[in-house]
């Protein structure tokens, strides 16, 4: 049997230890009859149960049942680099001054290795580890061993959004990024139009959360983040005279990443509606930003990606994807949609510059998010 007795959440050091005093020990919870007797669930989870109702929904996607219905084709994590600050910078000169440094140094290093090759066991005890030059991981590491030389490609830069509203120009290279599971199919060019929803990953410690991009996400955009994007692109193999090339003959084609069979699935839940692919992407988007939906199933945001429910009427359906698409908009064109209006609530009229240096910033509640208080 397993018996549990919360003493409360957000609390510092000092009271929980002040009320383990309290207590004096575990007969103390004894006395109170405090105990809360838990029965696991049928996931195994004995505290943060699931809503089994969860499941009644279609899944946005999964890689291990290949076999279930899913809403999504394909999905991918973010970027992991290894390398954060050397492949990523605000600045567009100093990536281009960064990365030639790290190259020119990791070039340097294999030349080298490959003088002393034959006396040297180990390739990972011989090298520079400085980590003013260079940032070590597995492939590099590899690449050094097998004496592979690499040259600066300026048209490996691209804008990328390394974390929510904070874009970064990013070199994009299999060789200096250290995983890049399958973006290049979502986004294979710093040109590529694409939208990807990302949800944060499965057992973060995190609320669930979800943003929208239309660039290159990174690992942590959200915590260990999940993206599902409206399109994929392949690489077109046809040749130019194949009687079925590309009329434009376009490098890369691009299909819908919205399943045929999660398209029938809200067809069937809409008869007679005209839906697309589109419009069921938006959905996602609104549904996923629903308070009762990410209220409700809170639990299984946090162990499992998120399942999509079909709301009542196609009239819901159409609100639901016009709000995904608002939101979309705000999320991706932050930086020219029109400023929040903002109202100063101070004790004195005479606001100096001086009383608008922010030293220290917080919200006014931790369940209220509209008011922030500074200083």
């Amino acid at each position: 049997k397993i018996y549990f007795y919360d003493i409360g959440d957000y609390l510092t050091q000092q009271q929980k230890l002040d009320k383990i005093k309290q207590l004096h020990s575990i007969a103390g919870i004894n006395q109170q009859q405090a105990w809360q007797q838990i029965t696991p669930d049928k996931h195994g989870d004995w505290l943060q149960q699931r809503d089994n109702t969860f499941d009644n929904f279609i899944k946005l996607g999964d890689k291990k049942a290949k076999h279930d219905v899913t809403i999504f084709t394909n999905y991918s994590l973010g970027v992991a680099t290894n390398r954060d600050p050397w492949v990523y910078n605000a600045s567009y000169q100093l990536l281009c001054s960064n990365m030639k440094k790290t190259i020119n140094f990791y070039n340097a290093e294999v030349s080298r290795y490959e003088s002393q090759q034959k006396s040297i066991k180990d390739i990972k005890q011989f090298l520079n580890k400085d980590s003013s030059l260079i940032s070590w991981s597995r492939s590099l590491i590899d690449s050094a061993k097998k004496l592979v030389n690499y040259q600066f490609n300026q048209d490996n830069i691209r804008q990328a959004v390394y974390r929510p509203f904070i874009k970064q120009w990013m070199y994009f290279n299999k060789t200096f990024n250290e995983v890049r599971y399958q973006i290049p199919k979502i986004f294979p060019t710093a040109e590529t139009e694409n939208r990807v929803i990302c949800v944060s990953g499965i057992g973060v410690k995190k609320d669930f959360s979800v943003f929208m991009t239309g660039l290159t996400p990174d690992l942590q955009l959200l915590a260990n983040g999940q993206c599902f994007p409206l399109y994929l692109y392949e690489e077109n193999t046809s040749s130019q005279n194949d009687l079925f090339a590309s009329a434009n003959n376009q490098k890369y084609q691009r299909q819908d990443a919205i399943s045929d069979a999660g398209l029938q699935h809200f067809q069937t839940a809409y008869p007679n509606q005209a839906i697309t692919k589109e419009d069921i992407f938006y959905y996602i988007y609104g549904i996923l930003h629903c308070p009762e939906y990410k209220q409700r199933y809170a639990n299984n945001l946090k162990k499992q990606l998120p399942r999509i429910p079909c709301v009542k009427t196609f009239s819901d359906f159409t609100k639901f994807s016009q709000a995904g698409r608002e939101l979309a908009e705000l999320h991706i064109n932050y930086e020219s949609v029109d400023k929040y209006p903002v109202t100063i609530d101070s004790k004195t009229n005479n606001l100096e510059k001086e009383h608008y240096y922010v030293t220290k910033m917080k919200f006014a509640k931790k369940t209220d998010k509209s008011k922030i208080i500074y200083n």
